[in-house]
């Protein structure tokens, strides 16, 4: 069989440990075992496949270390290893794969610094090491990857800044960098990501402002900057987002008005700036943003009336305002929200009767006493 060139056994219930013998079949393009039950070490005789292009063994109980002989494959093209037990150092030899268009190593259990050297691979398209264990800085080389369209490090123990290099990954769609423990100001340069679509960078340390040249990211679609030591205002320039569908900006220390622009995001769905230090008025201009499910604005300093214009908003499914200082009376226009499912009003200063307009929300599952 050493002239087999293709070898697919992937979804089945197959146990045990790989054969070292597989390294004798040197013809072999592909070698896909992804989706069984194959535990023990990956074989370092891997490394004499000259010819492979695919290696999938994703999706088994794969443990040790990645051998560095996989260094050698370099006709590979996908090398994917996810969702295993994997440990130890990502091998610097990994970077000699200089035809590798995607490497996934995400859920494992990988450790150490992310080797300097993987910025070498310039014809890679998607590096997912995501939910590791990996330390240390993320590296300036990663610049390197002109190519590279997404970029998961999320879910492991980074620190320090964002390298500021990382400004020219022009091809960059998918950015996640969350739950993690880096630190410093968001970068500006980010705002060169023109392709950029999603990027998460909650549940870390970043501090400072929220740089106003995000607001260029006109093919963004989600935003989430949650759960960091963000301060200052929501810039005005978020709103050019047009194409924003997703922003998370809760559990920060934001301060001031929420700007009244926000009625310019015609294609949000989903808005969260709760847990802030947000004050002034709620923004009548919200019922503009015709497609708003979620609003969540709980936990913040807001005064003065809910407004009646909330009324317009028919796709309107969860909204929060909870823990702030709003006064006044529940307006009747409220009465007109269509889909309502979960609406919660407590820890205010509402006062007046129970509008007799509420009994319309026919689809409403909670609604939480004050």
């Amino acid at each position: 069989m050493v002239s087999l060139e293709f070898l697919d056994l992937s979804s089945n219930n197959l146990s045990s440990t790989i054969p070292s013998s597989l390294g004798a079949l040197t013809s072999l393009n592909v070698l896909s075992l992804y989706q069984n039950q194959l535990s023990g070490p990956i074989p370092s005789s891997l490394g004499n496949l000259s010819n492979l292009q695919s290696l999938y063994v994703a999706e088994n109980n794969l443990s040790g270390p990645i051998p560095n002989e996989l260094g050698n494959l370099k006709s590979l093209t996908f090398l994917v290893m996810a969702m295993n037990q994997l440990s130890g150092y990502i091998p610097a030899s990994l970077a000699n794969l200089s035809n590798l268009y995607r490497l996934n190593l995400a859920h494992n259990k990988l450790s150490g610094p992310f080797p300097i050297d993987l910025g070498k691979l310039k014809s890679l398209t998607r590096l997912l090491v995501s939910n590791n264990t990996l330390s240390g800085s993320i590296p300036s080389s990663i610049a390197n990857l002109s190519n590279l369209q997404f970029l998961f490090l999320d879910q492991n123990k980074l620190s320090g800044p964002i390298p500021t290099e990382l400004g020219k990954l022009k091809a960059l769609t998918n950015f996640q960098v969350s739950e993690n423990l880096l630190s410093g100001s968001i970068p500006s340069s980010l705002e060169n990501l023109s392709d950029l679509q999603c990027m998460f960078l909650e549940k870390n340390n970043f501090s400072g402002l929220i740089p106003i040249e995000l607001g260029n990211l006109k093919s963004l679609t989600e935003l989430a900057l949650s759960n960091n030591q963000l301060s200052g205002s929501i810039p005005l320039s978020l709103a050019n987002m047009s194409n924003l569908q997703s922003l998370y900006l809760d559990g920060n220390n934001l301060s001031g008005p929420i700007p009244i622009e926000v009625g310019n995001f015609k294609s949000l769905n989903d808005l969260d700036v709760s847990n802030n230090k947000l004050s002034d008025s709620i923004p009548p201009e919200f019922a503009n943003s015709t497609q708003l499910q979620r609003l969540d604005l709980s936990f913040n300093n807001l005064v003065g009336e809910i407004p009646k214009e909330f009324g317009k908003m028919k796709s309107m499914l969860n909204l929060y305002l909870s823990n702030n200082q709003l006064s006044g009376t529940i307006h009747l226009e409220l009465g007109s929200f269509q889909k309502l499912l979960l609406i919660n009003l407590s820890a205010n200063r509402l006062n007046g009767s129970i509008p007799v307009s509420i009994g319309q929300w026919a689809q409403i599952h909670y609604v939480p006493e004050s």
